[in-house]
């Protein structure tokens, strides 16, 4: 069965954006691994659920495109939408995404820390407590 031009066209465009996609899941992937320093089993963890996003996101977009069917058009769309990203938006996407993960993360801390000291100082104050009543009981033996 011969497939007209112009849905060739549409389907290499969307594989173009896959491959463009995929460039941005990548630099997400690896602005969550610089910020937060993950290694060992994380950075494991991290790489297959990076694959199964990839393979999810492909192949969506493969059934979006063009039904599923694959043609040669379809790689070199992915690694040409892959080439476009990696050599204009990658740089400045990355910093972006570094910065906001950053700031996301320090924003976290700022409301959390009240909270923790609230908390640190309650858990002091029931030692504290629970301390005097051992102490009390104690002496009231004697």
């Amino acid at each position: 069965m011969t497939t007209p031009l112009d849905l060739q066209f549409y389907a290499f465009f969307v594989m173009v954006l896959a491959g463009i996609g995929l460039g941005l899941l990548y630099d997400i992937f690896r602005s969550v691994r610089q910020v937060f320093r993950l290694d060992g089993f994380l950075a494991s963890l991290g790489d297959i659920l990076l694959g199964l996003a990839s393979a999810i996101l492909l192949a969506t977009a493969l059934v979006l495109g063009n039904w599923g069917d694959l043609r040669l058009y379809v790689p070199v769309g992915v690694i040409l939408g892959l080439a476009f990203y990696h050599n204009t938006a990658s740089r400045p996407a990355m910093g972006m995404m570094i910065g906001s993960i950053g700031l996301l993360t320090r924003t976290v801390r700022f409301v959390t820390g009240p909270v923790r000291q609230v908390l640190t100082v309650a858990a002091w104050a029931q030692t504290w407590a629970v301390s005097l009543k051992h102490r009390l009981i104690g002496q009231k033996k004697e």
